[in-house]
């Protein structure tokens, strides 16, 4: 996981999970959901320290 850009820490960043997760996963700090759409404008990660969200995910074509 990347450092947050406030604490400069990376201990308690989680990733931000676009689409279904599990009950389990979300209760136990695995991810946080953000919903069912991928948005390249979405944050990737929320540092749960400063409770911000920061990042840009890298969405693009599989080559064939």
């Amino acid at each position: 996981m990347p450092k947050c850009p406030e604490c400069k820490d990376n201990s308690n960043v989680v990733d931000i999970h676009s689409g279904y997760g599990t009950l389990y996963d979300t209760e136990h700090g695995s991810y946080i959901l953000s919903g069912v759409v991928i948005n390249p404008e979405k944050p990737q990660c929320h540092c749960e320290n400063c409770n911000i969200q920061f990042g840009r995910r890298q969405i693009g074509r599989a080559h064939v």
